[in-house]
């Protein structure tokens, strides 16, 4: 079993890295051809369809992962997944474009143009069911195929923002997820190879009430985690300005190749502790060490070479990024624990205490960046590090005291 975890944390920790590096190249190439308003314009955007696609995922993707290996077969429960995150995600984009005027006069543009509406839509359903399809393949332990479609999805992100430079902002977002759709499609084309899967319209009531309570407990769990990504380019906007905006996404965007690792490799574990509890562990063991040797040589490179590498997205960026990148480095290593910690708490089923852990780092974090935040975007820095240590306390009690494969 653990060398099944190390092969799909390699397989899926070479996607984080073809992901992160067409990341970075992306950003980077947007940052030459667009202007830092346009760009905190999308960033701005791009969050807003990540929050949307998050809540209509509604907890499925965790549902499907904890649920498919223990099933002879997958395809009416995917079925049914795709219909219902469909109809809510439609439902929820909708609502957003309503009640834009009431968040930023600078988004407003998209509810001018017919194109820019449905196409809104329409990269918000892709980013649900793209979530959907890695999870199938995960659960299938196919991870080959996700880094085959991210793959994909790389290559024509990289190219396509100069096809779209008249679209100003709305070309930034149209780059990423027309280059979404295109990989999904490929991804889907993979499944039916391996597994003969193919989709139709109809829907199981029962096979998403099985995985209902976990995956709305899963749903909350993440949504709670997830708040900070959502909200906080929206606070910057609204408190400081988009050009802040900008600098803070490209930061955190260079941060997150740190907070990956330990939530691949954690996917991973909670895998095959799914499969064999028994020896989770030992899979424990093993997960620290792939963590913490990906981690640590990572983590010291951008603290010492971190201001040169925003360099290359301009002089602002480095002024404006660099000490908040390096607090957000210091951060991430107190997230490998809680990471792990949450893991242990979804193989156990305690969900509770998984949306606890969640909750109580966004709202220390929110809280207080929401109040600081005009010292400047340092705050956000000093904001997740205190969020984290606390977490990391709060589940160190949890876990000795419940006696957790301790």
């Amino acid at each position: 079993m653990d060398r099944a975890l190390y092969k799909n944390s390699f397989y899926l920790m070479i996607n984080t890295g073809v992901l992160a590096i067409s990341g970075f190249v992306f950003w980077l190439l947007v940052a030459r051809v667009y202007t830092p308003h346009e760009i905190g314009i999308a960033t701005t955007l791009f969050s807003a369809i990540l929050m949307i696609s998050g809540i209509s995922i509604f907890g499925l993707n965790a549902g499907l992962l904890r649920y498919i290996p223990k099933s002879k077969s997958f395809h009416k429960r995917f079925n049914s997944s795709i219909i219902l995150v469909s109809v809510w995600g439609s439902i929820l984009s909708g609502i957003y474009l309503a009640i834009l005027p009431l968040i930023s006069h600078d988004l407003t543009f998209i509810r001018s143009n017919s194109f820019f509406i449905v196409s809104f839509i329409l990269f918000t359903i892709i980013s649900t069911i793209s979530e959907l399809l890695e999870s199938v393949f995960l659960a299938l332990k196919k991870t080959p195929y996700i880094l085959q479609k991210n793959g994909i999805f790389s290559i024509l992100k990289l190219v396509l923002p100069f096809l779209f430079i008249s679209l100003g902002a709305y070309g930034i977002i149209s780059s990423i997820f027309i280059s979404s759709a295109f990989a999904v499609f490929i991804g889907f084309i993979l499944l039916y190879k391996e597994t003969s899967y193919r989709f139709h319209p109809q829907f199981s009531a029962k096979d998403i009430s099985d995985m209902a309570t976990y995956s709305f407990g899963s749903f909350i769990s993440a949504q709670m985690s997830n708040l900070p990504l959502y909200l906080l380019p929206i606070i910057i906007t609204a408190k400081l300005s988009v050009i802040q905006t900008a600098y803070y996404f490209i930061a955190a965007s260079i941060a997150s190749f740190l907070y990956v690792i330990p939530k691949i490799v954690t996917q991973n574990l909670l895998v095959e502790g799914s499969h064999d509890e028994k020896n989770v562990k030992s899979h424990i063991l093993h997960s620290g060490i792939i963590i913490f040797s990906l981690f640590i040589p990572l983590a010291f490179g951008i603290i010492f070479f971190g201001q040169y590498i925003l360099s290359l997205f301009g002089k602002n960026y480095s002024q404006e990024g660099f000490m908040l990148l390096r607090l957000l480095t210091v951060s991430s290593f107190f997230a490998c624990f809680n990471a792990v910690f949450g893991t242990i708490y979804a193989i156990k089923k305690q969900v509770k205490l998984l949306i606890l852990a969640n909750t109580t780092y966004s709202a220390i974090l929110l809280l207080y960046a929401f109040y600081f935040l005009p010292n400047g975007l340092i705050t956000i820095g000093y904001a997740s590090i205190i969020a984290q240590i606390v977490v990391l306390i709060v589940n160190s009690g949890i876990i000795t005291y419940k006696k957790y494969y301790v």
